[in-house]
């Protein structure tokens, strides 16, 4: 592993990391609440007594999930192979 690839591995875990901790959220009826952070999750009052909270979109979050570790993993490859100069 070369110093390029070094950087690239750390700069995934963190894009990784950072898209675990802000995840997309939808509302129980299936409509989209964005994306928040996962300790304060969106909430709607609808009365006084009563609230809704969003729930995380675990399967957006798994298609970005592995398509930002593929495009990673492309390009870890990509620098890691040896070119003649």
């Amino acid at each position: 592993m070369n110093d390029r690839q070094g950087k690239l591995l750390l700069l995934a875990a963190t894009v990784l990391i950072a898209m675990q901790l802000y995840p997309p959220f939808v509302w129980p009826a299936g409509k989209n609440a964005g994306y928040a952070c996962l300790v304060f999750p969106p909430r709607i009052i609808v009365e006084r007594d009563e609230s809704y909270t969003a729930c995380v979109n675990s399967s957006l979050l798994a298609i970005q999930e592995l398509v930002a570790a593929a495009a990673f993993a492309a390009v870890y490859f990509y620098l890691g192979r040896k070119r003649n100069t």
